[in-house]
């Protein structure tokens, strides 16, 4: 059984545990109530004797409940507590032999219906080796308390009844364990039907050399799938997959589109980008494979947390981003080994990757077009989210690396500011403000008022004002007070592992990714603006 169906089995084990001692604290809490009803009603004997027994049973079960509340248990307790299930049986069993006699005990059916349940409860959890404890130690406590307990106590005239029997109970002790073996090899069978099934399932959800976990995204463009390589070699690697939605993989200049961006991308080799593994086509269906990335977006992170971020930390992610953008913008070179001149145009949060080790990655250059092979130093086609895109590309007019720039600025302002730079309520708001309204100041005591001459130079309207390219950028933002923190990436990871452990399973990582418009073939002076 492979390692993703086992962690899978592993957290539905979990919450059945719950439900078994859930039951059994039910149960319990039923017992000790009913044997006070007795012991007003019927036999104080009796009566105080259940509430003695389901007293104590209730107490662990409650002890247990609480540990399992806090996540699964220790393989020592869980099999204490399985132990602890299989001995409720045999406890009836002697308290109604004690109160009611070795005839009754041994005709009752309240410790058989105890015992089935038992054993039902770790089949239902896989729980092999317990339900083999469980018989063969039954088996044995029966047998033992026949011998020095019951059969002592019964009447004469009952002795020689069959049903009273040696040969019977015997034959009650080998179904015991019998149960309990037919139990774990129950067990099995399910294990081995559910990695036959796996296998069968894995063969349908294998797409080329990608095996598809799971759905991570979906766009107007394709979706993003979390996914693993698995070469024939046999060895597995973690990609995400983009696949092209099926109506577009039928358009046939769109398909050239997507290829020569994903030729674009697959030169961007940074610690700072993510890689572009492959491309190609399975059954009809054009696919990107890209390096995964395990951690959060900035969006999620801002989102779930929108407090101002600290001033070394924000400093650590620009300079990660401009690092990236420096090898795109300039030292991404092509199959001829000159420039590309990537631009990425479509820089924002939801664009910019952070890992559990605090590795800052820009994303989704798919959609970006190498200012060389446009045939021009510029081009004018308009993509991007409205509240991060520079005024010239808002404007349709042509764009450069200064453009991309811009958008860092405005991710930078927010992240030290905590709220929108320009994001309204409608897109005509929106527009209105990225072209015309003032850039406040951050109006934080605690930073220093360089770092709002460094943003107003970074949001200049006119590229021209702006920093010329990422490396002088750069050079500017490690001058600034407070943005050398060495501790800086290390706090960030620290944040986004915490973030990380609140969303996983319930929410895996990209249902944080909106759905949003990606850009159509473009053609001349195309606008497709994408609003957040």
């Amino acid at each position: 059984m492979r390692a993703p169906l086992q962690a899978a089995l592993k957290r539905e084990m979990h919450a059945l545990d719950l439900f078994a001692v859930r039951a059994w604290l039910a149960s319990s809490a039923l017992g000790a109530g009913l044997g006070a009803f007795i012991a007003a009603t019927a036999s104080m004997e009796l009566g105080l004797a259940g509430c003695a027994v389901a007293g104590p049973y209730a107490l662990w079960f409650a002890f247990v409940h609480q540990r399992l509340l806090a996540g699964p248990i220790s393989p020592g307790l869980d099999l204490v507590n399985s132990v602890i299930e299989g001995s409720l049986t045999w406890v009836l069993f002697l308290v109604i032999l004690f109160v009611q006699g070795a005839p009754y005990a041994l005709a009752s059916w309240v410790p058989p219906m105890f015992f089935a349940l038992t054993v039902f409860g770790l089949t239902l959890r896989m729980r092999a080796r317990a339900a083999v404890i469980t018989g063969v130690v039954g088996a044995v406590v029966f047998l033992g308390a026949h011998l020095l307990l019951a059969r002592p106590r019964m009447p004469a005239e009952l002795a020689d009844l069959v049903i009273f029997g040696m040969g019977v109970q015997l034959s009650r002790t080998f179904t015991l364990v019998a149960l309990g073996v037919l139990a774990a090899m129950a067990v099995g069978s399910l294990r081995r039907a559910i990695g036959r099934a796996e296998v069968s399932a894995r063969e349908h959800d294998l797409f080329g050399k990608y095996r598809l976990v799971r759905e991570i995204a979906k766009g107007g463009m394709a979706a993003v799938f979390e996914a693993q390589y698995c070469p024939e070699g046999g060895f597995e690697r973690k990609v995400a997959i983009k696949r092209i939605h099926p109506h577009l993989a039928e358009q046939e200049k769109f398909v050239d589109f997507f290829r020569s961006e994903a030729a674009i991308s697959s030169r961007l080799s940074h610690p700072n980008i993510v890689v572009v593994l492959d491309f190609g086509r399975v059954d009809g269906k054009y696919f990107l494979s890209m390096e995964y990335v395990d951690g959060a977006t900035l969006h999620a992170l801002t989102r779930e947390d929108p407090e101002p971020l600290p001033v070394g930390v924000v400093a650590a992610i620009g300079m990660e981003m401009l690092a990236g953008l420096q090898h795109a913008h300039q030292g991404a070179l092509g199959a001829d080994g000159r420039p590309l001149h990537v631009v990425h145009r479509d820089l924002c949060p939801q664009n910019v990757l952070v890992s559990t080790n605090g590795e800052v990655k820009i994303s989704d250059f798919e959609v970006a077009r190498a200012l060389r092979d446009s045939g021009t130093d510029q081009t004018n086609t308009v993509v991007g989210h409205l509240a991060y895109i520079s005024p010239e590309q808002a404007s349709g007019e042509a764009v450069d690396m200064r453009s991309d720039l811009f958008a860092l600025g405005v991710i930078l302002w927010e992240l030290l500011a905590g709220r929108s730079l320009f994001r309204r309520d409608n897109d005509a708001a929106t527009l209105a403000a990225l072209m015309y309204d003032p850039i406040p100041d951050l109006g934080r005591a605690t930073v220093d008022p360089a770092w709002d001459v460094f943003l107003g130079k970074s949001l200049a309207r006119d590229p021209a004002r702006r920093f010329p390219d990422a490396g002088r950028m750069a050079a500017a933002l490690a001058e600034l007070p407070g943005a050398d923190d060495p501790a800086a990436l290390g706090a960030l990871a620290q944040r986004v592992r915490a973030h990380v452990a609140r969303v996983r399973p319930e929410a895996p990582l990209g249902d944080d990714a909106e759905t949003r418009v990606e850009p159509k073939l473009p053609t001349g002076r195309h606008h497709a603006l994408t609003l957040e």
